[in-house]
């Protein structure tokens, strides 16, 4: 609406334009013309008249013009409004706005050129000490490390899924961050590991949840759009092998 609106005012200038040369075209030739058929004293007085003529129209078109400027500027600024009322509905969380400092840190955090890099080198050095882990000896050195660093990747995955969700919403808005089915396997990487962190025992139910660290390997195919077209081809042929 507001991109139909620019284009109507320069249409407006445009045609304001046109008839202020065909004014002064018609102005010309009606000077010639008095020239010719009455000489140079009809010539002077027709000049005068034809000065305050077309300053007088130039003065009315003008006023016009104005008028529809500013009609068309209070059109626009009413459907600006318009539109940051109904954004200003759309709450990530049902708390920060679009306007909100808070969700504008988030969305600039999330779309940094750098933000996936990180994301990827932690993925990468956390599914390298999945890969290093030795279940023959649970007292080794190897596992010690990685029990850990684990919080340590547990509470930096969680600060990146929170980002996401404070600035794209959680599942109610479309674009949402589950609005991304890719985004669940995320999301449920992060909650069994927040949830595992509070078992005391690795045996206990909530000790067993420690398992879905194995996928965390799988978070890297958010960062690879190729590699989730190649995943998802070879998910849809599963029903034609499986015939």
């Amino acid at each position: 609406e507001i991109g139909r609106v620019e284009q109507t005012i320069a249409a407006e200038e445009r045609r304001f334009a046109k008839c202020h040369d065909t004014l002064q075209t018609a102005s010309l030739n009606l000077t010639k013309l008095v020239l010719d058929q009455r000489g140079m004293l009809h010539w002077a007085s027709g000049l005068r008249r034809l000065q305050h003529k077309p300053i007088a129209i130039q003065k009315e078109g003008t006023k016009k013009l104005q008028h529809t400027l500013h009609l068309l500027d209070a059109q626009a600024r009413t459907l600006s409004a318009q539109e940051e009322a109904q954004s200003s509905k759309k709450r990530s969380l049902f708390l920060f706005s679009m306007q909100s400092p808070v969700r504008q840190w988030a969305l600039r955090t999330i779309h940094h050129p750098f933000f996936d890099g990180v994301v990827l080198g932690l993925i990468m050095i956390n599914s390298l000490l999945l890969a290093i882990t030795d279940y023959i000896n649970p007292d080794s050195w190897r596992n010690k490390v990685g029990d850990m660093l684990d919080p340590v990747f547990t509470v930096l995955f969680t600060i990146e899924c929170s980002l996401k969700i404070v600035a794209l919403g959680l599942i109610l808005e479309p674009g949402s961050y589950l609005r991304d089915s890719w985004n669940w396997l995320d999301f449920v990487v992060v909650t069994t590991a927040l949830a595992s962190l509070g078992a005391a025992d690795q045996d206990s139910p909530l000790g067993s949840l420690r398992v879905c660290r194995v996928l965390r390997p799988l978070r890297s195919l958010n960062s690879f759009p190729s590699i989730r077209t190649l995943v998802n081809a070879v998910l849809l042929s599963l029903p034609r092998l499986g015939n």
